[in-house]
């Protein structure tokens, strides 16, 4: 009977492309094939797709270390909890392992602030959506003011955030 190889598994992290800093520390059996998964999914409504989308190029990819399949999930929270204790801005929301721990991800903010932030999208969407409407009318001002009202939304604080909400459902709607 000959022996099964060890899987061995990457721990990675995808950077900044021009300062090089880690925003993102992730596990994977293909580290190369899980990068171009993430450039494929940049359009979905997830932190590491938000921040893709955002970048000027491309992240770099960097394996950190590998790892037998028995040990990633230690070595993840282990390598992800280090880049945190050195103040990396990271977009994981948990602190690593298989399942999420959602009351690490709740004390770390991250969790909550992301439903938030998806549901802001989706009003700031709409409000695209009724301006290209009124562009198509031949609406200009009308159009305007809806992209400046997306763009105050997206800067304002909560308590103005729910006024611009009740506007973007009432220019959908209509």
């Amino acid at each position: 009977m000959v022996a099964k190889p060890k899987q061995v598994i990457d721990i990675y992290a995808l950077c900044e492309p021009d300062s090089g800093r880690v925003r993102y520390v992730g596990k994977s059996v293909n580290a190369a094939t899980r990068f171009k998964e993430h450039l494929n999914n940049s359009r979905k409504h997830t932190r590491v797709g938000h921040w893709i989308q955002s970048l000027a190029g491309i992240p770099e990819l960097r394996v950190l270390c590998q790892c037998a399949n028995a040990d990633w999930e230690s070595v993840e929270r282990e390598v992800i909890s280090q880049y945190r204790e050195d103040h990396q801005d990271l977009l994981n929301i948990c602190d690593g392992g298989l399942s999420p721990d959602l009351k690490s991800a709740r004390a770390n903010g991250a969790a909550h602030k992301h439903r938030k932030d998806k549901h802001l999208f989706v009003h700031i969407r709409r409000l695209g959506i009724a301006a290209l409407d009124c562009l198509n009318r031949g609406e200009v001002e009308a159009a305007l003011r809806l992209k400046y009202c997306a763009l105050l939304m997206k800067h304002a604080k909560n308590e103005k955030r729910e006024q611009f909400i009740q506007l973007a459902e009432r220019y959908a709607n209509a």
